[in-house]
């Protein structure tokens, strides 16, 4: 039977609004050695993510994306939202080539107590899985804020994709934070740290 392994990695960590996104992708020896993603973080902007996506579809057997909401991610915690999404994702992953239980590694420094896997610090430039992962992953987050753009405007989504540029931080002092899109404890607290008075969107 052909092995596999999976690569996991996550985006959307550090961000002000929009969910957090992790995702897993299994693949074979062979299929590794035609994966040509290279780590998100060196790819802007979505068409080319997209690009890169779409070019390498093909080279692996299976993938899984987990999405956890702003809401969620205030009601978990960020701790347990981390260790709740990588453990869904590569489950999921492995689900949909069972029997077998390809070995994961995931990007960073903890395997959130995911089974048989390792944790390495930047595996996005070591392992063609996390790097496909990461493309992924990213890729769909930012057809997510883009989305949102065209919801919101003002807020700029589809140029910051949710971080904390100057263009989003004076668009949250002019318009508010909007529920259920915008982290708020994040935001209340990064507000009352910088002395800014901090207020929430209401919705139409």
């Amino acid at each position: 039977m052909t092995s596999l392994s999976i690569g996991a990695d996550e985006c959307a960590w550090g961000t002000l609004a929009g969910p957090f996104v992790c995702c897993a992708v299994a693949a074979t020896p062979m299929q590794i050695t035609e994966i040509s993603a290279i780590d998100s973080k060196r790819l802007k902007g979505l068409t080319k993510l997209s690009q890169v996506v779409r070019r390498n579809m093909s080279n692996i057997t299976a993938h899984s994306i987990v999405i956890v909401s702003a809401d969620r991610l205030a009601a978990l915690g960020y701790a347990r939202a981390r260790e709740f999404a990588f453990n869904l994702a590569i489950q999921r992953c492995r689900r949909k080539v069972a029997p077998r239980c390809p070995r994961a590694t995931i990007d960073g420094s903890d395997t959130f107590k995911v089974p048989f896997s390792r944790a390495i610090v930047k595996a996005d430039d070591q392992f063609p899985t996390v790097s496909m992962a990461s493309c992924l992953g990213k890729a769909h987050q930012l057809m997510l804020m883009h989305r949102l753009d065209k919801e919101y405007p003002e807020y700029g989504f589809a140029n910051h994709a949710g971080y904390g540029t100057p263009q989003h931080l004076e668009a949250l002092q002019k318009y508010g934070a909007i529920p259920h899109i915008h982290r708020l404890p994040v935001i209340r607290k990064m507000f009352r740290n910088r002395g800014l008075k901090f207020f929430t969107r209401i919705e139409q």
